[in-house]
């Protein structure tokens, strides 16, 4: 698996603690993670996280009560931007928590196919 596509233990609890928001359960423990995440604080904290991953965000509210959220990946230049990850939500704090999953989620997939082609053994042709 190459680097670019491997989270570091800050990606891993970034994406344990967006796992942890999007549960639709309502146990007290779980009431906690929305306290925090669920704010314009909480959305600066993931906005930060997935930079720390390489990302960059787009947030804006669309006039009929719907925010959303894409996230970048690419620094333009040589390196060319592509949305990684998007969400459209009622809330800026969901649209942001969706939209980032999405982009680790696709992330990891990516990963894992990396992972997978690389064990395959090579054919002779």
């Amino acid at each position: 698996m190459t680097d670019a596509l491997l989270l570091d233990a800050r990606g891993r609890r970034l994406r344990t603690a967006l796992a942890a928001v999007l549960v639709r359960a309502e146990a007290p423990e779980l009431r906690l993670i929305h306290d925090w995440l669920d704010t314009w604080s909480g959305i600066g904290l993931i906005v930060v996280g997935m930079s720390h991953q390489g990302f960059t965000v787009s947030l804006g509210e669309h006039g009929v009560g719907r925010w959303i959220a894409v996230f970048f990946h690419g620094r333009s230049g040589p390196e060319p931007i592509a949305a990684a990850g998007t969400a459209q939500e009622p809330t800026p704090w969901r649209a942001v928590q969706r939209a980032a999953w999405a982009t680790l989620r696709s992330r990891d997939d990516r990963g894992q196919r990396a992972t997978s082609e690389a064990a395959r053994p090579e054919q002779k042709g």
